[in-house]
């Protein structure tokens, strides 16, 4: 498959060029962005505001944005804060709803970014220039109206239902947009209705969006951490997957905590439900929820974060989740030291008690963003000459299923590359079917590597859906540049790139579906993915715990 040169690219172009000048106006990039015809955004050239493409942008962006007027973009939280564009004294972390990445605060009206690769402005800038946009059409409908001026002075005069209709979005966009911005909804509509905005961007690196220290930096930060486990003389299975569902399985934390946790998750009246049909005859959907809620449980203060550490450290799960350079969690799995006890029931291994011998260790990383991927699995495969196994597991979205339905690829488009990879993925429809109540499973299936969220349009996917796709996803495509440039044999010529396998390398990738992209709504924000995305997260993890395990069992009988 060949995409044409086009308004995207052309847009890519612009901003890439115009930053390495100095600082930019945001609202250079709008006529551009608007010309894209970004499925997220197709609103973007219309007065009309579209709530539902604002929201997907704030959500991936911090809470602080209405105060902000100029994001610096570096390498890193070191770089930033000696780049003397920021005050590092007033600077204070902060986070998105929907996306990890290092960002900082001075309180006042400056947001500053970690870039780590090429992929970061690809995802931050069309989230900012979205952000804007819609802001700005807000803005304007408000000044124009006497509830508008009203709220710009007192936010708490804000009546919902005038509110409204002045902005003219509809009470399903309305409830959306009240319920991301919580108790602050008030203060956020006061901000839009008292200005417009005029963001500025600021490069703190004299090439964007490279990124290669801070990813390397990571690496070695993370090694230095591990140091006294001997981590890079010991063999490693590399997965990609998120920074909860592993040690879930293998912890034992949730059933040790199961009253406490359910306690908690049937507050919820949609898990209520849900538990009340499946409770007697479904022991893996329990078994889900707990897990599912044991996350929201930490998140809400509950008083277990102590022996959820001390649980998983005392069978080898060992966390490395603060870093200066790149917002990327990990695990190190001592799988020797795992406890079968402790082991989720479904996971199938054959003489379980047989790793116990073993040195090896799992290396699991909350999945870095786009070309970041590339970036680590090179320094990764660099670092550890033992690599047994490489399992990427993700979201993304569909253009045949439904949300949770789980895709197995054995071909990826790479955008960024230009390569078309053909390889033999480990996993099959056997190893993940027997752990799904209600999606279902695509075997033998076709993905696409984009380069953003906002960087593809209707034209694209309807190139996508002519040649056969069905996964739209930003990780797979550099995962295997990575191992197609680094592992010895597999050259480095022509656009069709065969990644056959190796004997003593398996290689696995398992997408599952977070939205369905020629469903606008459901894409942006009107349906979570909830409970379907957490039976094919856990179906998923089954799968590679159990791949590794398994190959761990046959490598030590061999020896």
């Amino acid at each position: 498959m060949r995409l044409k040169d086009g308004p995207i690219e052309d847009h890519i172009r612009l901003y890439r060029d115009l930053l390495r000048r100095g600082p930019l106006r945001l609202h250079l990039l709008e006529e551009g962005h608007a010309r894209m015809g970004s499925s997220l955004h197709p609103l973007a050239p219309s007065a009309e505001v579209d709530a539902s493409a604002f929201l997907y942008s704030a959500r991936r962006l911090p809470d602080c944005m209405a105060g902000v007027e100029r994001v610096v973009m570096g390498d890193g939280d070191a770089a930033l804060r000696s780049s003397g564009l920021i005050e590092p004294s007033l600077c204070q972390h902060v986070r998105a709803l929907s996306r990890r990445r290092l960002t900082l605060f001075d309180g006042r009206s400056i947001l500053a970014a970690t870039i780590s690769s090429p992929s970061d402005l690809d995802d931050l800038i069309p989230a900012l220039t979205c952000y804007q946009i819609e802001w700005n059409k807000m803005h304007s409908r408000l000044a124009g109206s006497d509830i508008g001026r009203a709220i710009s002075k007192s936010p708490e005069l804000s009546s919902g239902e005038e509110v409204r209709r002045v902005l003219r979005i509809s009470r399903e966009d309305w409830d959306m947009m009240t319920k991301t911005w919580g108790d602050g909804w008030r203060e956020k509509l006061s901000a839009i209705a008292r200005g417009p905005k005029d963001i500025t961007l600021e490069l703190a690196l004299a090439s964007p969006g490279e990124g290669r220290e801070a990813v390397a930096s990571w690496l070695d930060e993370f090694l230095n951490h591990f140091r006294d486990l001997g981590v890079q003389g010991r063999p490693v299975y590399f997965v990609s997957s998120n920074d909860h569902s592993l040690p879930n399985l293998l912890s034992g934390f949730a059933a040790d905590n199961r009253e406490e946790i359910l306690a908690f998750a049937l507050r919820d009246q949609r898990l209520r439900k849900r538990w009340e049909i499946l409770r007697d005859d479904d022991p893996g959907f329990v078994d889900n929820l707990l897990y599912y809620s044991a996350q929201g449980y930490l998140r809400s203060g509950g008083r277990l974060s102590a022996a959820l550490r001390s649980a998983e450290e005392e069978v080898g799960i060992w966390r490395h989740e603060r870093s200066m350079f790149v917002d990327l969690r990990a695990q190190v799995v001592e799988i020797g030291r795992l406890d079968p006890d402790r082991i989720d029931g479904r996971l199938t291994v054959g003489d379980v008690s047989t790793l116990a011998e073993s040195r090896a260790l799992i290396l699991n990383v909350d999945y870095p963003l786009g070309l970041a991927a590339h970036r680590l699995l090179s320094e990764v495969i660099l670092a550890h000459r033992d690599l047994l196994g490489v399992y990427v597991m993700g979201k993304a979205a569909t253009m045949y299923g439904r949300l949770g339905d789980v895709m197995i690829p054995t071909v990826v488009w790479d955008v960024h590359s230009g390569r078309l990879f053909k390889f033999k993925n480990c996993f099959t429809l056997r190893e993940v079917r027997d752990h799904l109540r209600e999606a279902a499973v695509f075997e033998d299936q076709k993905a696409v590597t984009v380069r953003g969220t906002f960087l593809h349009n209707r034209e694209m996917m309807e190139e996508f859906k002519r040649e056969d796709y069905n996964s739209i996803e930003m990780e797979a495509g550099p995962y295997l540049s990575a191992l197609r440039e680094r592992m010895p044999g597999e050259g480095k010529g022509g656009e069709i790139s065969r990644l056959p396998g190796r004997r003593d390398m398996d290689l696995g990738v398992l997408h599952y579906a977070s939205d369905t992209p020629y469903s606008q709504r459901v894409s942006l924000l009107s349906k979570s993915l909830g409970y379907e995305g957490i039976e094919a997260t856990y179906a998923c993890t089954l799968a590679v715990l159990e791949r590794i395990l398994g190959a761990e069992v046959d490598r030590l009988r061999r020896r």
